[in-house]
């Protein structure tokens, strides 16, 4: 957890100043080369190096994947496109139950995962770079080519005239943003009240059209929102983990439970899909995050006799809470502005790391009293429930592209 901790954040700003093909690719190589040397190395203090690049790898190409694909897509597909990118975590945690079962070996079953990641490399072909980030970066050209590619691939017919569009909408944007920041080289007409800028590409403005993982705090109703979707984050990987750790310590056999385990991700997933197409990402948040809340609490009230209802409970958090992994991605991902969103979504991600990594050590809590660790996992999604109604709603929404228009966004209209 703490490789994916440091990979998200690393990656998350690599992508945002380098764009989000190079990182993703560079992720992928790093993982499949780390995790093929696991399997060979004879040294536990370099097991152990390797197993933290695999990890740092792996929070990278997670980010920067699911961030790359939001961009490329718009509409229905924005709510499509998180829940097809999480349905495969859930079947391949299932399926490790059936793998680890007839590779008994260590050494073949990290041979056995890590090959095929080797076809993850075919990426440098098949992904573009996105065209959302290029517009962003002023890379008109490079993002000519890449949606008149998309237009050919879908059968249709792509007009110059569109990225002029998209040129002229982004620059009157600038044209406002400057008047805010009171630049000298603006001029005013106030006959036909339009503004121009005379050097729309000189260093300060290109400087800030990079933007920078600082800017997610520095004005307020942006900090606001950076702040209450990051514990978001931080509940879900405490409690994800914590219902989990609870999980493995029943009884049976572990190879069906590590199934079982995985399978509840994929109904939670799925069910994320119809609760977001429906009531919104800001009500299926709240609703998620209460519903687990409830759920761990409901845990330490249970009898000590009814040992199968502490099992239901823990499923049925473990069902709230992938939902609230599920559309943490998606809303994150429509709150962040696109000059920053990779660094945000890795700073939200390292706020579920650090409560995947606390997790654990509550979940022993048990030892000083057995009601400690599920009052715990309850009492964070509760609270980020309350903190989800100072989100805005982002559904069937413009993306933000630039920090102002981040900020702006959300905002009450007097």
């Amino acid at each position: 957890m703490l490789g994916i901790l440091v990979g998200s954040v690393f990656f998350g700003i690599m992508a945002d100043k380098f764009g989000r093909k190079i990182p993703l690719l560079a992720s992928i190589a790093l993982q499949t080369t780390a995790g093929i040397a696991a399997a060979c190395i004879q040294s536990f203090e370099g097991f152990l190096v390797l197993r933290f690049l695999i990890a740092f790898a792996t929070g990278g190409m997670m980010m920067t994947s699911f961030v790359i694909c939001m961009e490329i897509v718009g509409g229905w597909w924005r709510t499509a496109v998180p829940i097809l990118y999480h349905l495969p975590f859930g079947l391949g945690y299932s399926a490790l139950g059936g793998i680890s079962y007839y590779f008994r070996s260590w050494r073949q079953l990290q041979l056995v995962i890590s090959v095929p990641c080797t076809l993850l490399l075919s990426y440098w072909w098949l992904i573009p770079e996105s065209p959302r980030w290029l517009l962003a970066m002023d890379h008109h050209n490079e993002a000519e080519k890449v949606l008149g590619t998309a237009a050919k691939v879908n059968g249709r017919v792509w007009n110059n005239a569109h990225l002029m569009n998209l040129r002229r909408h982004k620059e009157n944007r600038v044209s406002i943003v400057s008047i805010k920041f009171r630049e000298p080289n603006i001029i005013h007409n106030n006959d036909s009240k339009e503004t121009f800028k005379r050097k729309p590409r000189n260093a300060n403005y290109r400087k800030r059209q990079k933007g920078h993982i600082f800017d997610l705090l520095k004005t307020p109703n942006l900090r606001r929102k950076t702040l209450a979707i990051s514990y978001s984050w931080l509940a879900s990987g405490l409690a994800f983990f914590g219902a989990a750790q609870y999980m493995s310590r029943l009884g049976g056999n572990i190879f069906i439970n590590v199934a079982i385990s995985g399978a509840t991700q994929v109904v939670g997933t799925l069910l994320s899909w119809y609760l977001m197409h429906t009531f919104g990402r800001r009500n299926t948040l709240l609703v998620s995050h209460l519903f687990s809340g409830v759920s761990c609490l409901l845990i330490a009230c249970v009898l000590k006799g009814w040992k199968w209802l502490p099992v239901a409970l823990a499923a049925n958090g473990l069902i709230g809470l992938a939902v609230v992994l599920s559309t943490n991605y998606l809303y994150s991902c429509e709150l962040f502005p696109t000059v920053v969103r990779n660094a945000g979504i890795g700073v939200a991600s390292m706020c579920a790391r650090i409560g995947s990594l606390t997790a654990p050590f509550i979940a022993t809590l048990d030892t000083i009293h057995p009601l400690i660790p599920p009052i715990t996992f309850g009492i964070f999604p509760l609270v980020a429930g309350i903190l989800v109604l100072l989100l805005p709603e982002t559904s069937n929404q413009h993306l933000p592209d630039t920090i102002q228009e981040g900020e702006d966004f959300g905002k009450k209209k007097n």
